[in-house]
């Protein structure tokens, strides 16, 4: 299994990171994962859309996950 995160931003959407069931590869997901949050996106696991769930840490089962930026005022 693989797991990708993509990245929406004001230029469009882009893959992040992608891990498969290897502890390293998990590991850089993870990484990526913390990093996002702490720029302050939120991620959900969109692997099924119909229930997609906000992620509060990193899921290495979720195979498609999105980072949206959150709201700016401006």
């Amino acid at each position: 299994m693989a797991g990708k995160i993509y990245k929406l931003d004001r230029s469009g959407h882009g893959e992040v990171a992608t891990w498969g069931d290897d502890a390293e590869s998990r590991a850089a997901g993870a990484a990526a994962f913390n990093d996002l949050v702490k720029k302050h996106y939120t991620l959900f696991d969109i692997t099924n859309p119909q229930s997609g769930r906000k992620l509060d840490a990193f899921d290495p089962d979720a195979e498609e996950v999105i980072a949206v930026s959150r709201m700016q005022a401006g």
